[in-house]
């Protein structure tokens, strides 16, 4: 059973680098259209696109990690629910923290990249940010499949 939560717990990482790779081919195959393709295409669209999944990837281990510490600490001694609310109200500041810092670092990192696009010669600056942006839009894709899968499931 624990094989099976750890690979669930990273299954939207996987569909997110799968959605990622039809945007990055979606990418390439419009700028052959247009006839601007080159070498800086592939590898803006690989670096918008890898840094979208590390970016979720460090999202879901932070938050994994975060709430394995806090489930860690709290034991499993039975609270009434005013200890449980003390408890909640000492170590949510330490869980909000954690997430915070790995909030700045991943918005760090999505902007880095858009700055070595524009910097550098070696990405096409909007093959790179079309892959960032792409996230949400993915995300809400892979979830809508889920939900009818599950429905065609019942």
């Amino acid at each position: 059973m624990e094989n099976k939560s750890k690979i669930s717990q990273y299954i939207d990482t996987v569909w997110l680098a799968v959605g990622e790779l039809i945007v990055a081919l979606l990418i390439v195959g419009g700028y052959m259209i247009f006839g601007k393709f080159d070498y800086a295409v592939v590898t803006g669209a690989t670096l918008g696109g890898t840094v979208t999944v590390v970016n979720l990837l460090i999202l879901s281990v932070g938050v994994n990690r975060a709430i394995n510490q806090f489930v860690e600490e709290r034991g499993i001694k039975e609270m009434d629910e005013e200890e449980a609310a003390e408890y909640a109200q000492k170590h949510g500041a330490a869980v909000r923290g954690a997430m915070a810092k790995s909030y700045i670092f991943r918005m760090l990192l999505m902007a880095g990249s858009l700055f070595l696009a524009l910097v550098t010669g070696w990405f096409r600056p909007l093959a790179t940010a079309i892959p960032l942006l792409m996230y949400r839009p993915i995300l809400y894709v892979t979830e809508f499949i889920k939900v009818k899968s599950a429905k065609r499931g019942e």
